[in-house]
């Protein structure tokens, strides 16, 4: 069981960097602020907003006065099954069945879990996770991807890689959207789920696959077992994004960016940054961002860059993308 202590995502920008990743969540408290101002401000999304900023720019209580080591820290504690790489998200006034109003934290984890946890630290509530939901099913043959299913292990050091990336939030709809990677029996295979807020039991899902077509009429497949959904989660105008690259290190992989409709999950656009070439993955750990327009912007690594007149390889670039026509172009 991991320990459930930090609120620092893993996003270093290289794996190899790295010698552990952060399995925890730290849940901070003031012991002189009244349950009523918790968290007023919801993270939803990967940094906080789609333009990845990072900023809050809705606080009102933090000062250098107030956060010091009297009075602002580590409050609580609480286990998962397994690492946690991707950022934390957090939702106020969730009812949840049963239970009430809480203020939930969301962490998903590299063994195929998502928990609920009250952020309070409420007497009586937080002994348990107000809900826990996991993608496998060992009796079935499906478990989380590694071993020989789960190539360059010594690259990023994941024993395991089920959930990667940052889950994405619907206030609205009280959906939680999360890719979870799977080995189904020998086939490593990604889905994406779209889960209730309240209870995590899902409202719907998808296996994730897609084909692009170059412009020499050859057509490249999107496969699981080389890819990587590190990129948190985007969702705008209606429709969630995933990103791919490998799994840590060249292995056949190509870059992906991959279009779902938020309500029905139909996949609605597909791009493929480098098919001619391959590589080029989107590692990026904050996500594809996006700006007031509606376009996208996304950030390659090594491949050939060939973007002239009947080129498509976009290797080592920040990508502008546009999704007006119905397919994802490259704008810029």
């Amino acid at each position: 069981m991991r320990n459930v202590r930090s609120l620092r995502e893993y996003s270093g920008s290289s794996f190899a960097s790295r010698n552990s990743v952060v399995v925890a969540i730290l849940l901070l408290y003031f012991c002189f602020l009244v349950a009523q101002v918790h968290g007023q401000v919801s993270v939803l999304t990967s940094r906080n907003d789609n333009g990845r900023t990072g900023a809050n720019r809705n606080e009102t209580l933090l000062t250098p006065v107030n956060v010091n080591s009297n009075n602002f820290g580590f409050f609580f504690s609480q286990s998962v099954d397994g690492y946690i790489v991707g950022q934390p998200l957090y939702l106020s006034n969730v009812w949840i069945p049963g239970a009430g109003s809480h203020n939930v934290v969301y962490v998903a984890t590299l063994h195929d879990s998502v928990y609920a946890f009250d952020a309070d630290g409420n007497a009586g509530s937080n002994t348990a996770p107000l809900w826990h939901a996991n993608f496998t099913d060992p009796a079935n043959g499906i478990t989380t991807a590694s071993g020989a299913f789960l190539p360059c292990p010594g690259v990023t050091g994941f024993p395991e890689a089920g959930i990667v990336s940052t889950p994405v939030i619907d206030a609205n709809t009280g959906t939680i959207y999360v890719v979870a990677k799977t080995n189904e029996n020998g086939t490593v295979a990604h889905h994406l789920y779209a889960l209730d807020v309240a209870t995590g039991q899902q409202k719907a899902s998808i296996l994730i696959t897609a084909t692009y077509t170059t412009n020499s009429g050859k057509v490249i497949t999107f496969n699981s077992l080389h890819q990587m959904n590190r990129p948190g989660l985007l969702l705008t105008n209606g429709k969630i994004y995933v990103a791919f690259g490998s799994n840590g290190c060249n292995d056949g992989n190509y870059s992906w960016v991959l279009a779902y409709d938020a309500t029905t999950l139909q996949q609605v656009g597909t791009f493929n940054a480098a098919p001619g070439k391959g590589l080029a993955s989107i590692w990026q750990s904050g996500g594809p961002a996006t700006d007031d327009l509606g376009n996208l912007y996304v950030s390659t690594s090594e491949s050939t860059f060939n973007a002239n007149v009947g080129g498509q390889d976009y290797g080592s670039s920040i990508l502008k993308l546009n999704q007006s026509t119905g397919k994802l172009d490259v704008a810029d």
